[in-house]
């Protein structure tokens, strides 16, 4: 009498296709969150910003030039013969449109707490449209029940056609809530000096993407040191503890245990990148050399 039988293993399921049907309408997956992100953002900075006493013409004069700074970035890229859409490079533009703002009205921090608090809320939604649209991707997995698998749909839209359908690490998922979970946690903040939540913030973001940058996949073999989102976050959170040193934002907890993560993580990954730069076995299972 045979014993019984072994459960069928996890199949993740594959993601619909880079294109979302309204009506009669296809819309880029991506774009559409990404517009969803912007609006959203804008009106939880504005929600912030009555908490907080921040005056809505304040924040409407960093979304103005923060959105004007970003399509300069796309403009530069665009001309450099480069259409990716760099998170980094919108979050600081936007943040240097608030510290000019906040600067020339003589309240730096409260505005910088707004515009991070709806950053979050713009990384989050938008990071949705990553995950169905494929881009930003994890790299290859083992262990199914949480990856995810791309259709030949989104190979026809840009996908790299050897990972259809490998399960990969869902690592837009983790950011996109990772994001949303510290946005809640900056607008329901209470008693939090002013500077506070953008340490805490764009920190925790920072640290968020550090660890989550060995999951992102690069074809070939591994990077012979760290990647530039890993930088990025660290550089990030060396101007979060320059500023506190300076007296510009608050020094406590909630600053330097975000501000440290990135910089542990890029040390952690410099390492790794030391004892080896082979490719990884999940890379090999894929076929991927």
């Amino acid at each position: 009498m045979s014993g019984p039988r072994a459960a069928p293993p996890r199949v993740p399921r594959v993601l619909p296709g880079p294109e979302l049907s309204i009506g009669r309408t296809s819309v880029p997956a991506y774009r559409l969150f990404a517009l969803t992100g912007v609006g959203l953002g804008l009106l939880v900075g504005l929600v912030q910003a009555a908490r907080l006493e921040v005056p809505f013409r304040a924040v409407l004069l960093v979304a103005v030039f923060g959105v004007l700074g970003s399509l300069a970035v796309l403009t530069v890229r665009a001309v450099s013969g480069s259409a990716d859409w760099v998170w980094h490079e919108h979050e600081a533009v936007v943040l240097i449109a608030a510290a000019g703002v906040g600067l020339a009205r003589g309240d730096l921090a409260p505005i910088l707490d707004v515009t991070a608090t709806g950053l979050l809320v713009v990384l989050g939604v938008g990071r949705i449209g990553c995950l169905l649209a494929g881009c930003c991707h994890g790299r290859p997995v083992s262990r199914t029940r949480l990856a995810v698998r791309y259709s030949r749909r989104h190979a026809d839209a840009g996908f790299p056609g050897r990972l259809v359908g490998v399960a990969l690490a869902p690592v837009q998922t983790i950011e996109a809530i990772g994001a949303l979970l510290v946005a809640v946690a900056a607008l329901t903040a209470a008693g939090a000096p002013p500077g506070a939540i953008v340490v805490a913030a764009i920190g925790a973001r920072a640290g968020l993407r550090a660890g989550l940058e060995p999951w992102r996949d690069r074809p070939g073999r591994r990077p012979p040191a760290p990647s530039t989102p890993q930088l990025w976050a660290a550089a990030t959170a060396l101007v979060l503890v320059t500023l506190g040193a300076a007296g510009l934002l608050p020094i406590g907890p909630w600053s330097l245990v975000p501000a440290l993560v990135p910089m542990l993580v890029l040390v952690l990954a410099g390492v790794r990148a030391i004892r080896s730069t082979g490719p990884s076995p999940a890379h090999r299972r894929a076929g991927i050399r």
